[in-house]
């Protein structure tokens, strides 16, 4: 209720406790009642509502923040130098769900710079997520489009996906690697990954099968910060790996 003056809005709100004791045996609540300035914003359905804009409630905000430390928890593990982030597709589309969700409450007020204070507080999400600001849309960087159905296509939509990534292919009991920009980025370490798997891409060329084995244990005794993340998902009839 909006008022010129503060004796009229108790004037009312007198009467409104009056009616509701006599005709429906209620009480206002004393905690969620108070007068105050307009200019103080109104606190209403989440948001505090201004004279020319809304703002979201420190409350929502920091909820938002519990949970994307919850997330972090789950899919971020630091060891050393070394950060391995898990692309497990369940834990991400409900990490999706839940952006989308706030994204939806924050599109209504004066959230640019918020948001932006967020991503930066949060540097996970955009291993997993690209965000469109034009359009406002939260884009999954972990999942395959499912018009690519060529082992080229997909391989080319990771790369560009994951740029800065060493990419892995399973096929099979092998690993095959489709671009020289892997050997490029492999060659930056001096680690036993990046001898193990650069020795044999100089050797025998690209399109050549790597045996599993031999990768495993290169990862298994690195410990550079090139090994990034791993990614399990579905090319074609084989799991495929992104480090």
């Amino acid at each position: 209720m909006l008022a010129n003056s503060p004796d009229q809005l108790a004037e009312w709100k007198r009467r409104i406790e009056v009616f509701l004791a006599d005709q429906l045996k209620l009480e206002l609540n004393p905690v969620r009642t108070r007068l105050a300035p307009v200019s103080n914003g109104i606190d209403f359905l989440g948001y505090i509502v201004r004279r020319d804009y809304l703002l979201v409630r420190r409350r929502v905000v920091n909820h938002l923040k519990e949970k994307l430390r919850d997330f972090e928890a789950q899919l971020v593990e630091q060891r050393d130098a070394v950060r391995r982030y898990r692309f497990d597709e369940v834990m991400l589309d409900q990490l999706h769900a839940t952006l989308s969700s706030y994204l939806g409450h924050f599109k209504l007020a004066n959230t640019r710079n918020l948001w932006q204070k967020i991503w930066q507080k949060y540097p996970y999400l955009a291993v997993y997520f690209e965000w469109d600001e034009v359009y406002g849309r939260l884009e999954r960087r972990f999942k395959t489009p499912k018009g690519l159905k060529r082992v080229r296509q997909q391989y080319g939509y990771f790369r560009w996906r994951f740029p800065d990534a060493v990419l892995f292919f399973q096929v099979g009991r092998f690993f095959e690697f489709y671009s020289f920009r892997d050997a490029a980025i492999a060659e930056t370490g001096t680690n036993g990954l990046e001898s193990a798997w650069c020795a044999f891409w100089v050797s025998r060329g690209p399109l050549q099968p790597l045996s599993r084995g031999v990768v495993e244990k290169a990862v298994a005794g690195s410990g550079d910060p090139v090994v990034r993340a791993v990614l399990d998902g579905s090319f074609g009839t084989g799991a495929s790996v992104v480090v």
